[in-house]
């Protein structure tokens, strides 16, 4: 369809096949509407332009999930007030435009960028087991972790960092770094420098580090290599 405006209630999927929806310009939640996801997953939903959700999307509910690819040849764009925002799987086509995320968002599974600069003001989650990959490098405006994270290309983070629980693991069987513009902040959960058994991890941070775990082996290489994570200070003002 060319627009698509939902002021009830929309499911995407059934227990019979699994439905794939094209959408080559807007997707709007109204206030009080309902956008979900249903049937026994494997569903897709493809969005050309951008998506305003000021009631209710979810698109991860239980096994019937649907993964929603923004493939728009210009610049895309998340926004809205509603409470509820749950993504399965977010993917990025490659395209020279700007993709802006201004809300929160949750991800529960795999984050998959093949090109695109993400901006904006919001905060993204990645909830469940999840892998960051893609063509190149990735960014997220704020990114907060309470799953399980595999990184596996360069990742940039233009605000804080936040580690709240689960496992996030920066390096997987080669050289990757996680650039982080503002603060890191771990309240919980396991920062892994390595997975494998080669290669250099690092972290670029320009803000200032948390850390209020009470166990020592908070952040840690798990790789069966030399110890290889590396912790860069290079911000321009006094870091804690």
């Amino acid at each position: 369809c060319k627009s698509l405006s939902v002021s009830g209630s929309l499911t995407i999927g059934n227990n019979i096949n699994n439905i794939n929806l094209t959408v080559s310009g807007n997707v709007t939640i109204n206030s009080g509407g309902a956008f979900n996801s249903g049937g026994d997953g494997g569903n897709a939903l493809l969005i050309g332009g951008n998506l305003v959700n000021d009631g209710a999307f979810d698109m991860n509910v239980g096994a019937a999930d649907t993964d929603v690819t923004f493939n728009g040849a210009s610049t895309q764009t998340i926004s809205g007030v509603g409470s509820l925002m749950d993504f399965n799987s977010l993917t990025l086509t490659n395209n020279p435009s700007n993709f802006f995320i201004n809300r929160a968002i949750t991800v529960n599974r795999d984050w998959i960028n093949n090109g695109k600069t993400v901006l904006g003001t919001g905060i993204v989650t990645l909830t469940g087991t999840s892998i960051i990959g893609g063509s190149a490098e990735t960014n997220f405006p704020n990114l907060t972790v309470t799953g399980t994270v595999t990184q596996k290309i360069n990742t940039i983070v233009s605000g804080d960092f936040i580690l709240n629980s689960g496992t996030y693991i920066v390096n997987n069987n080669s050289s990757s770094s996680l650039t982080i513009n503002g603060n890191y902040l771990q309240s919980g959960g396991l920062f892994d420098f390595n997975s494998g058994t080669s290669g250099t991890s690092t972290m670029n941070l320009s803000g200032n580090l948390t850390n209020t775990v009470a166990t020592t082996d908070s952040m840690t290489t798990s790789g069966s290599g030399a110890p290889n994570g590396q912790i860069v200070f290079n911000g321009s003002a006094t870091q804690n």
